[in-house]
């Protein structure tokens, strides 16, 4: 077989194997919800960009808005390209609730304003670092 002709073979073979990789992807628009519109940087599927591609959290009641430039993990569900999915989001331009977003919530480490009703005088206000946290909840 000629070397032309095994190297077609080959890429007949192959066709639908792109489908099935974890791809790095960039957030192109401002996203509140469950969809992303997305870049991916591997020119071999960005093609003009994927829009409304579902975010998948990993729990339940969970909610982010993505700022354009945020990085995140792009695959398609069983390597079908009409299925694609977005994961694994990182960087300081996402805004994340957890719960319906009702309270916002702190870190081990993070300065919190505090306010105690116990003075007769009124309320007295301070400032505290958080000390300890829920292990059900990391970040």
């Amino acid at each position: 077989m000629a070397p032309d002709l095994l190297a077609q073979f080959i890429r007949w073979v192959m066709r639908d194997t792109k489908y099935l990789g974890l791809y790095s992807c960039t957030v192109q628009a401002p996203s509140t919800g469950d969809t992303v519109d997305v870049m991916p940087d591997d020119g071999a599927i960005a093609g003009t960009g994927l829009q409304s591609v579902p975010v998948l959290y990993g729990a339940p009641d969970i909610k982010s808005t993505f700022s354009p430039g945020v990085k995140m993990l792009l695959f398609f569900a069983g390597g079908d390209p009409r299925q694609p999915k977005a994961i694994g989001f990182g960087g300081s331009a996402i805004t994340t609730s957890v719960g319906g977003g009702l309270m916002p919530f702190a870190r081990v480490g993070d300065t919190v304003a505090i306010t105690a009703a116990t003075s007769p005088s009124g309320p007295v206000t301070g400032t505290g670092i958080i000390m300890g946290g829920s292990q059900k909840l990391t970040g």
